[in-house]
């Protein structure tokens, strides 16, 4: 009787109902033990968003035309309902020469690749940049979200550019590191 456990095979949007089981325990000669019922409460926990999707290694050539950073992304909230309300991206390697020439277009806007904070021109994500000169994290946010769809699309037109005379030669990475949902952290 011990081993007796419970699973819910529904993993993706379970109901938080609570189970009604009865057991009862029959010796094999007919004699059979009254029933116990037994209460299983499901508590429902938030699945990460899914990501899929890769990047591009292109070479940029000084005032050319913007470099899309990732291909065929697909963003998933999982759970029914839920929206994407948290992006990041890590930037490495850009360099901040004063006159904010490394930049990346999201969302209708170009936000150059320097400290600093802002809203895009489209969907009013709120984006934030911080760190240093070799690594920086770049947060887009927005409190009602974003469908998967809408994230997927937005990180799939992501853009960079430098628009200087005199463009830093060197290697620039970005990278997708975190996406949130509107069911929490997972």
């Amino acid at each position: 009787v011990r081993a007796i456990a419970y699973q819910n095979s529904n993993d993706l949007n379970p109901s938080t109902d609570t189970r009604t089981v009865t057991v009862s325990v029959s010796d094999g000669d007919g004699g059979t033990s009254n029933l116990a019922t037994l209460q299983v409460n499901v508590t429902d926990v938030n699945d990460a968003p899914l990501v899929y999707g890769s990047g591009h290694y292109q070479i940029y050539q000084q005032r050319g035309s913007e470099l899309t950073l990732f291909d065929s992304v697909t963003i998933d909230p999982v759970e029914a309902g839920q929206t994407i309300t948290e992006l990041q991206l890590n930037i490495w390697n850009y360099w901040n020469d004063g006159n904010m020439n490394d930049a990346l277009t999201i969302d209708g806007s170009v936000i150059p690749l320097t400290a600093g904070s802002g809203t895009t021109a489209i969907s009013g994500l709120s984006w934030t940049i911080s760190g240093g000169s070799s690594i920086s994290i770049l947060t887009l946010s927005k409190a009602q979200g974003l469908s998967g769809a809408a994230a997927s699309a937005l990180v799939s037109a992501i853009t960079y550019s430098n628009t200087g005379s005199d463009a830093q030669y060197g290697f620039r990475q970005f990278e997708l590191s975190s996406v949130k949902d509107s069911g929490g952290t997972a």
